[in-house]
């Protein structure tokens, strides 16, 4: 966990299983489109603003940093961010399963890490780290960041079994649009590691997508 153990921050673990692949697993938590469809007005609502994603792979990483945020983070918006500040929101992934997302508006800062443990090609366990600091309300709320991030995770439970019902009946072959790229870099790093490849030899990969939420 980020700042485990230092003053002035607050910790929970949560542990699921999903039914569907690390790969799939991970492109879900760190790309953004899908909230509005998710996770609809508790992470996000469907606001029509245009925002950029600038993809980065600079060896067996992946960075994702989302630009144009403001106000649309869902049900806590007027407590997260009242002033309308800019948001600094940053995804990674790590190889071979490591997911990093950090929010920073103002002082407030959160932090969501999730490791996924594949337990077969269809089943994945996952342990989803929560750090946050949010000023004088960083002792309190604690009960509430668990019950909203149950309520994230059982959704997306949701959304990546039924995605793994579609694709043991009609294949796993993917058609990738651009705002599929996360996907793809991912998908390449970890077949790199399944055929005994190093993954930090990978050539570097650098787009910038659009897309309305």
């Amino acid at each position: 966990m980020p700042h485990f153990a230092e003053r002035g921050w607050r910790h929970v673990r949560l542990r699921n299983c999903f039914g569907n692949t690390v790969t799939n697993c991970v492109e879900n938590f760190i790309d953004i489109p899908h909230t509005i469809f998710v996770h609809p007005k508790i992470f996000r609502r469907s606001e029509h603003r245009r925002l950029t994603a600038r993809i980065r792979r600079r060896g067996d990483v992946v960075e994702v940093d989302y630009e144009g945020e403001e106000q649309n983070l869902g049900t806590f918006s007027w407590f997260l961010n009242p002033r309308r500040l800019r948001v600094e929101h940053r995804d990674s992934f790590f190889a071979p399963n490591v997911t990093h997302v950090r929010y920073d508006i103002g002082g407030k800062t959160l932090f969501i890490t999730s490791h996924s443990v594949p337990l077969d090609d269809e089943e994945t366990l996952v342990y989803t780290d929560l750090t946050w600091r949010l000023g004088f309300w960083t002792p309190f709320v604690g009960w509430l960041v668990r019950r909203q991030a149950r309520k994230v995770i059982n959704q997306d439970i949701r959304v990546l079994n039924d995605q793994m019902d579609v694709l043991r009946s009609s294949g796993r072959q993917f058609i990738d649009t651009p705002a599929d790229r996360i996907h793809t870099l991912v998908t390449e790093i970890r077949e790199a590691i399944e055929a005994g490849r190093d993954p930090s030899e990978l050539p570097e990969r650098e787009f910038a997508v659009e897309f309305y939420v």
